[in-house]
């Protein structure tokens, strides 16, 4: 009777089979793997651009500063700029991934002090990587160095994000290169078996997904460079 009072409704549908359940667990599964093995090559991009610059990011660790000295004098560069920024809570002279330190690194491997140059600003709060283009920039222009094209060597998975903030700050007029290095503290292949690698790879999808999609460029873009002298 409650039937027929319309309270109820009998209907047929159709649900996953045990067999079923497997296969689309199985789907899960492979996409994840997959996703987990793409995430890594994704970010840690490497293409260099014909140039004579190789930007030195700032917060490369110097255990990866030799890999960088490789790659400049593999190249046809002219110019090695080590970009960094030093605050006012930070003694440039006594922090061991200052300018200085990295300049003795990098002349210890190889390269002629007179094409290695330090490109100190003051430091900012946010934003670190588009300052340091805007420094780049600066820096260039006091020098007489036309700033055509330019690549960077960065650490790993920051590799896309870093071309990306670059591009957006030098504008169309420059073409941007970026050289990934790999992070020695954990194994790129199988970054998900690490505390180290996960924190920086999924810190650096959210904030490349961040850059692409919501970061809009500071107005101010106006940098105070330093004299880098010890």
């Amino acid at each position: 009777m409650t039937a027929k009072l319309g309270i109820l409704v009998r209907r047929e549908r159709w649900t996953l089979s045990f067999r079923g359940l497997i296969l689309v667990l199985l789907a899960v599964v492979i996409t994840a793997v997959t996703g987990l093995h793409a995430l890594y090559p994704f970010l840690a991009i490497t293409r260099p651009v014909p140039t004579r610059i190789l930007v030195l990011d700032g917060w490369l660790p110097t255990y990866d500063i030799n890999k960088a000295a490789a790659i400049y004098l593999a190249g046809n560069y002219q110019h090695l700029l080590d970009v960094s920024a030093t605050y006012d809570f930070q003694a440039i002279d006594q922090d061991p991934g200052n300018a200085f330190v990295v300049t003795r690194i990098l002349v210890r491997d190889g390269i002629p002090p007179r094409e290695v140059n330090p490109v100190v600003f003051e430091g900012v709060k946010i934003d670190r990587t588009f300052y340091s283009a805007i420094a780049v920039k600066k820096w260039c222009g006091q020098h007489g160095i036309p700033l055509q094209s330019l690549d960077i060597a960065t650490l790993g998975p920051h590799a896309r994000r870093s071309r990306l903030i670059y591009e957006k700050a030098l504008g169309n007029g420059v073409e941007v290169g970026v050289i990934a290095l790999d992070d020695p503290a954990y194994d790129s292949r199988r970054w998900w078996r690490s505390s180290e690698g996960v924190r920086e790879v999924l810190f650096e999808s959210v904030a490349y997904f961040y850059v692409r999609f919501l970061f809009l460029a500071p107005r101010a873009n106006e940098v105070h460079l330093l004299p880098a002298s010890e």
